[in-house]
């Protein structure tokens, strides 16, 4: 059984014009998986929702890349940052359909900066977190693609 996210009665969006709710199944955060009904956004909506998102994914792509090219002996500072950007990245604001999918934007935030302390730390983690962090963001990408 899905859980229902529609904002409107039937498979009416908000604005009235009649787009489908989109069903799609996740392995969620933690184990199991959870079938989700998606309501797809206005358009304006969802085109506001996108430019937050991508304006948070490049400064958070930016520091990977700092991150990924600062020595080991230097991270204190770009790591300290990357805690700070992932507080920062679980408050976006998003849409109504949107907000369930925070669930893996979250998840995959948080595996990332786990991530990086794991291969500075050298322990032995690492892969495992990497599958972690690619699964949650393949997850919060499926649920963007549902509701536009």
């Amino acid at each position: 059984m899905a859980r229902d996210l529609l904002s409107g009665p039937g498979t009416m969006s908000a604005s009235g014009d009649g787009r489908p709710a989109r069903e799609l199944t996740f392995t969620m955060p933690g184990g199991g998986t959870e079938t989700l009904r998606f309501q797809p956004d206005t358009p304006e909506a969802a085109t506001a929702a996108a430019a937050r998102v991508a304006a948070f994914e490049r400064r958070w792509n930016d520091l990977a890349d700092t991150i990924r090219t600062t020595p080991r002996d230097r991270l204190a500072a770009p790591v300290a940052d990357q805690q700070a950007l992932a507080r920062e990245g679980k408050r976006i604001e998003l849409t109504e359909c949107l907000e369930p999918g925070r669930v893996f934007w979250s998840a995959a935030l948080d595996a990332e900066v786990a991530f990086v302390g794991s291969l500075i730390a050298g322990r032995r983690d690492s892969q495992s977190l990497a599958a972690e962090v690619s699964r949650n963001f393949e997850n919060w990408k499926k649920v963007e693609v549902a509701c536009r």
